[in-house]
């Protein structure tokens, strides 16, 4: 009889050795603020501020100018394929 003892997997993004903070689950991740850190202590730097901004107001254009075109004009197609 041997025992060996079998450990549950570890998430990569616990045990990953970086200045990274991960969030979501390590879904997502922001480099560390000693770069070009905002202010003092808050988790951000100048690269996560333009990194988010760029992600989000993307996102905000295309719900702002596309989506509606595309609600008014493809509404039929998830309607017959249901």
């Amino acid at each position: 009889e041997s025992s060996i003892h079998v450990r549950p997997p570890v998430p990569l993004y616990k045990v990953w050795p970086s200045n990274n903070r991960f969030i979501c689950c390590g879904s997502c991740f922001m480099g560390s603020e000693e770069e070009f850190p905002v202010w003092g202590n808050c988790g951000w730097s100048w690269a996560n501020c333009c990194a988010w901004s760029c992600i989000l107001g993307f996102f905000a254009a295309f719900c702002i100018l596309a989506l509606p075109y595309f609600w008014n004009t493809l509404i039929a197609i998830p309607i017959l394929a249901g």
